[in-house]
């Protein structure tokens, strides 16, 4: 969801609320190399919060608008540590709950008389890691290490109301 304002002919700003599921699955290396210690599913899930601004740009604006954005954005993830299979990551050295990044995106829209439908492809990036915990040994033990991170691209099909 969100909301668009300081709407002018060639540009605008806008604020969007995201909340989606993030996921995926360990690689084939990291399931069959011996150097892993592999102790949970193969599949990992987790539900994100995500508030962004974004400087929306109209290069083409007529009955059919084209919009580019970009903008910063903060993420948290809504699932608690203990329902995310990771335990190769200490909970003082887990998941980023809060994580940082940018949304681009690019949207084609019609416009009917006050709203508007359309098609968008947007792409929510993050500048830090998911988790970044290097391998560590100490006299006795070594600990574990998990480093990864995520793409998310969502495509949406939307309806624009116009509250004027």
């Amino acid at each position: 969801t969100g909301i668009e304002y300081f709407e002018h002919k060639q540009f605008s700003i806008s604020t969007d609320l995201y909340y989606y599921t993030s996921g995926g699955k360990y690689s084939k290396e990291e399931l069959s190399n011996t150097h892993y210690l592999f102790s949970g599913p193969s599949k990992i899930s987790m539900q994100c919060l995500s508030l962004g601004n974004a400087f929306n740009y109209y290069p083409l604006n007529n009955k059919f608008k084209l919009q580019l954005s970009l903008g910063p954005k903060i993420d948290y993830i809504l699932t608690p540590d203990k329902n995310i299979p990771m335990p190769m990551i200490e909970k003082s050295r887990g998941l980023r709950k809060f994580n940082y990044g940018y949304t681009a995106s690019v949207g084609l829209y019609y416009k009917l008389k006050k709203n508007e439908v359309g098609l968008d492809m947007r792409y929510l990036g993050r500048f830090l890691k998911l988790a970044d915990q290097k391998l560590s040994y100490n006299q006795m033990y070594y600990f574990l290490g998990a480093v990864t991170s995520d793409h998310i691209v969502m495509v949406s099909l939307s309806y624009r109301f116009r509250f004027k």
